[in-house]
């Protein structure tokens, strides 16, 4: 089938997610099929599965299957837009559901699937419901495994089986965070774009940009400090460059989402910006809540066409109408790369390519997606 129409024919499943009832797509499932399989004689299965391949919807059909088989389940995770995300789905799918979240708490005895915020399920909270459950299954599965607070609510929740679901199942240094074979790796991102769910990314490298010598900055944790990123790329010099590289983008016409290495080099590019006659927004944990959401959703719905962020803009957050990709920010880190470079692949209406601008030597460094 040709690629185009495979385009349209995941805009049409995209609405119907959205929409209506979930309609599983072939790998998703298999993919259902597979974890209920490893659960018959593992404990841990992992789901390796791309950005954009509905984790959500997953997520949700392995709750209603396991709810038809009277097993308890809970879904947990760090990342506040995903629990109404995932609630969503469910209701569609007509699966009573119990909600462990501030501001959304919503909680009846009797029914067997939960969704919990971890910040939420605290101890006076877990004393409280005293909550067990068969199945436990944790999103974005990377973030605080291993970690005390995961842990805890591991222990107390006592499942007998763990799925847990992430775009990027390996550590900082690059290396897998669980055996290979309690691993499903499917929907991968070359399979998305292959099958017409996701579009084709588009690489630029400026040559300029492949000279800047970053060997000498320091380092923190297994990554680059900022502080001895910023003496390199939050200079004059290194401003006028992007600019100039964004420029021959025509980032002024497309919706272009721009990834700084922290919160003071994202304002001090955005003043810059701004100075040259341009309009954007900035995100990031030090603005009020409110200010983030609001531009993140002015973004969403095309009326503001460059977005500035760090981290803020990684794990949980879905734009669709993204065209372009600026990546400022160098890593030696393999999953921020794949977390960051993916966000401009999903579907949208008139897009064929996501353009990924990189001025971070991550393409030469770490690969393509």
């Amino acid at each position: 089938m040709p690629h185009e129409q495979l385009y349209l024919d995941a805009l049409e499943e995209r609405k119907k997610i959205i929409y209506e009832k979930p309609v599983l797509r072939p790998y998703q499932e298999e993919i259902v099929n597979e974890v209920e399989a490893t659960l018959a004689f593992d404990d841990l299965c992992i789901v390796g599965a791309s950005m954009g391949a509905g984790k959500s919807v997953i997520i949700s059909e392995l709750c209603r299957k396991f709810n038809e088989e009277g097993r308890s389940v809970a879904v947990v995770t760090n990342i506040s837009a995903l629990v109404p995300q995932i609630a969503k789905h469910l209701t569609a799918m007509g699966v009573e559901h119990n909600i462990v979240k501030a501001g959304m708490h919503d909680w009846e005895p009797g029914r067997g699937i939960h969704l919990i915020m971890e910040q939420s399920f605290h101890v006076k909270k877990r004393e409280e419901l005293d909550l067990t459950v068969d199945i436990l299954i944790k999103d974005e599965w990377h973030i605080g495994v291993n970690q005390k607070r995961y842990e805890d609510i591991k222990t107390a929740l006592a499942p007998s089986g763990v799925i847990g679901l992430t775009a990027t199942p390996i550590d900082e240094r690059g290396y897998l965070l669980a055996p290979k074979e309690n691993i499903i790796f499917k929907g991968t991102t070359a399979d998305l774009i292959s099958e017409g769910y996701l579009v084709k990314p588009k690489y630029f490298v400026p040559k300029w940009s492949q000279l800047l010598d970053y060997s000498k900055v320091g380092m923190s944790g297994n990554d680059y400090s900022e502080t001895g990123l910023r003496e390199i790329i939050d200079t004059p010099e290194f401003t006028e460059m992007a600019i100039k590289a964004m420029e021959e983008m025509n980032f002024q016409n497309k919706q272009t989402a721009v990834y700084c290495a922290g919160i003071e080099h994202a304002e001090n590019f955005a003043k810059t910006l701004r100075k040259k006659g341009y309009e954007c927004k900035v995100v990031h944990s030090k603005k009020p809540q409110k200010e983030n959401t609001e531009a993140i959703e002015s973004f969403r719905s095309n009326n503001t066409k460059c977005l500035i962020s760090v981290s803020s803009l990684l794990i949980g957050f879905d734009a669709p109408n993204m065209e372009l990709l600026v990546n400022m920010r160098p890593t030696r880190i393999l999953r921020l790369w794949l977390q960051l470079g993916g966000r401009c692949l999903r579907m949208y209406p008139n897009k064929k390519y996501g353009e990924i601008l990189d001025l971070g030597q991550c393409v030469s460094s770490l690969g393509f997606l």
